[in-house]
């Protein structure tokens, strides 16, 4: 936990000033949109109208390249205040496993838009805690499961035995009418059960949980090398959570 906080300390000494100003320059452009509610006072999220929605998918950051290379796996949880234009102006890393995820979390944020926040109907800057964010490997065998194997090397792929179970929508995600995506890696064991689920990539943690949730559900039947069951590790295709189509 003192590597975090220390961490956190030293990204905000190579982040803060340039953001600060960038936000300064947009909150003195937008003072027009705000009438009585000074363009420079921010909000909490909880004391809007309504919670902001997102405009198109939030972009996840970019893995990078030496982290992935050295099988380097970490979080960021960020905070990140939105002008009365539905830009992030600022962001602040409240927890990071390392610099370079901070860096790239950083990035991701940075072009992140959403609909006004308004409050009695006028726009107003609001801060708000993202969900965090999460740089994950694909699971790779440990020695006490060294018979792994990547599905692409097997010579008979796993197939679905019946319907894949779908995830549960979130209730709360729903009903703020929030969409977004998660992607699953999982292991499937010589008996075509799911033993083990990993996040690969998601807009928000609750619509992960709901993923895995569902995956561990999946049957298989089993992976074959020289027709001999095996264990392997699959990635799924995006899982969709779209509240209009629901």
């Amino acid at each position: 936990m003192k590597n975090i906080l220390h961490l956190t300390v030293l990204i905000a000494l190579v982040f803060f000033t340039s953001i600060d100003s960038r936000a300064a320059k947009q909150s003195s452009s937008s003072s027009a949109n705000t009438a009585d509610i000074s363009s420079s006072e921010i909000f909490d999220v909880e004391a809007l109208d309504k919670i902001p929605r997102p405009k198109g998918i939030l972009g996840m950051p970019v893995y990078p390249h030496e982290m992935k290379v050295r099988g380097e796996a970490g979080h960021v949880v960020i905070a990140v205040v939105v002008n009365t234009k539905g830009k992030v102006v600022d962001a602040q890393i409240l927890e990071a496993t390392h610099l370079e995820f901070a860096k790239a979390t950083m990035v991701a944020v940075s072009q992140w838009r959403f609909s006004p926040g308004k409050i009695k109907g006028k726009p107003v800057n609001f801060r708000m805690l993202a969900e965090p964010a999460y740089f994950n490997l694909p699971l790779y065998p440990t020695p006490e499961a060294s018979v792994i194997v990547d599905a692409e090397h097997l010579e008979d792929r796993p197939k679905s035995k019946g319907k894949k179970a779908k995830p549960q929508y979130p209730h709360e995600m729903k009903k703020l009418g929030i969409s977004g995506h998660a992607m699953i890696a999982y292991v499937v064991d010589i008996e075509g059960n799911v033993v083990k689920t990993q996040v690969m990539e998601a807009t928000n943690n609750e619509f992960a949980k709901a993923a895995m949730d569902a995956v561990s559900q999946w049957k298989f039947s089993p992976g074959k090398i020289n027709g001999k069951p095996v264990c392997c590790r699959m990635i799924s295709d995006p899982i969709y959570f779209n509240h209009i189509s629901q």
